[in-house]
């Protein structure tokens, strides 16, 4: 199935056309980035991987009280999603110190922390996607007061959803990315939950003290399209419950 028209918004990961008044088709890409797109290669079939695995998780939340824009997966790289108004705001849930808090906090990599925390990211790709606070989210009138409970509500209902499906799946939940869009005066998660957008570890390995993941990381770490497929083989296993055939 090919899309009609010409693009509506190109990112680093995916393409959305207008089906129509309420529907978009997120079309996604074989593309690898990092470090704020700086870092670039190809995985063939990446789209394919992550559209699937997104549709899982989109559906596992929605079946559990966490409402998405998910509508179809018309075919692998290829999703129908409801059209919303997106909050500008990324937030981020960890459950284990790794990556960016890390740096910016004493903290030693690798460990589960005893409840999770909630970060704030401002979109912006010229600002690089700065660190922001709920103060900062309210001077910019990016979310209302009420608006800001319900995605931290919501953040930690998905949290709790994603870590019970994956821990049946000998998979940790290290942190993942969501963001929030508006539809018919509440809000839903939008974009996508991949590989790309959460850190996923082994469990059995977390147990003996090993940090062994099957997400975007192995690329941020000097993988290539070879090693980030072998990661991205396993958490397709893993999360859909079946070998990839693309």
């Amino acid at each position: 199935m090919k899309p009609e028209g010409k693009p509506i918004k190109e990112g680093k990961a995916k393409i959305l056309y207008a089906k129509d008044d309420k529907t978009l088709l997120m079309k996604f890409k074989d593309t690898l980035t990092a470090l704020d797109g700086l870092k670039r290669d190809q995985m063939p079939s990446k789209g394919k991987y992550n559209s699937v695995m997104s549709a899982r998780l989109l559906q596992e939340l929605a079946r559990n009280g966490v409402p998405t824009h998910f509508v179809s997966l018309p075919e692998p790289g290829l999703m129908e999603v409801r059209r919303v108004e997106i909050i500008p705001v990324e937030v981020v849930c960890r459950n284990i110190t790794m990556g960016s808090i890390v740096k910016r906090l004493p903290l030693k990599q690798g460990v589960k922390l005893k409840t999770p925390v909630i970060e704030f990211y401002l979109k912006n790709d010229a600002l690089h996607d700065p660190w922001i606070n709920e103060d900062h989210i309210a001077l910019l009138n990016l979310a209302t007061e009420k608006e800001m409970k319900e995605i931290k509500r919501l953040t930690l209902k998905a949290n709790s959803v994603l870590s019970k499906f994956l821990s049946g799946r000998g998979l940790l939940v290290a942190d993942f990315k969501l963001e929030f869009g508006r539809l018919d005066g509440g809000l839903v998660v939008a974009d996508e939950i991949t590989c790309d957008s959460m850190r996923i570890l082994d469990s059995e390995a977390f147990s003996q003290g090993k940090l062994v993941e099957y997400d975007k990381q192995v690329f941020r770490d000097g993988g290539g399209p070879d090693a980030i497929k072998r990661a991205y083989d396993e958490a397709f296993r893993r999360i859909v419950g079946r070998e990839p055939d693309f």
